[in-house]
């Protein structure tokens, strides 16, 4: 059962969600579109390639369930230090 108490709330409560969606929608400014020209992409293709096989090898030392994983590691090992079991 809802009162009087819980409908206005509910009804001040959306009305303050949508009042700050319109603020933050109105505020942000879409990032501009970058695009590196394709001999500049083919020389940084070429310059990474010999870490292929480096990166490849360090991800199948990684636990099972990061593997695979874009994950920034730095911040799960500080999290698994502190006591939260990540892998």
């Amino acid at each position: 059962m809802t009162n009087g108490f819980d409908a206005r709330l509910a009804e001040v409560l959306n009305a303050a969600t949508e009042n700050i969606r319109r603020t933050v929608a109105a505020n942000l400014i879409p990032a501009p579109k970058v695009a590196l020209p394709t001999p500049l992409l083919e020389g940084l293709s070429q310059a990474v390639a010999p870490l292929q096989s480096v990166l490849e090898r360090w991800d199948a030392m990684m636990p099972e369930n990061w593997q695979g994983q874009r994950l920034a590691y730095k911040d799960m090992v500080r999290l698994m230090l502190e006591g939260v079991p990540l892998a």
